[in-house]
């Protein structure tokens, strides 16, 4: 588990964002009520299945990005 402060979920929206993916942060203490993120993905009805595959791999890339930047920290 990494600390509220290192703003994880913030870090994550914003390597979405700037890889052409919107995501939404979810309520923060997710997992004990103080700890844990969550992020909400909203893609339309009409996308494809190379639209959401996109989203998906974007997502992965944007979490590895910032935990691998977190570990470098620690």
């Amino acid at each position: 588990m990494y600390p509220s402060t290192c703003s994880f979920i913030d870090s994550v929206i914003k390597e979405c964002i700037e890889r052409g993916v919107v995501i939404y942060p979810g309520s923060k203490g997710t997992a004990d009520g103080i700890c844990g993120d969550h992020v909400i993905i909203a893609p339309p009805y009409t996308i494809t299945e190379d639209e959401l595959v996109f989203i998906v791999d974007t997502l992965k890339i944007a979490i590895d990005t910032v935990f691998k930047s977190i570990q470098e920290l620690a």
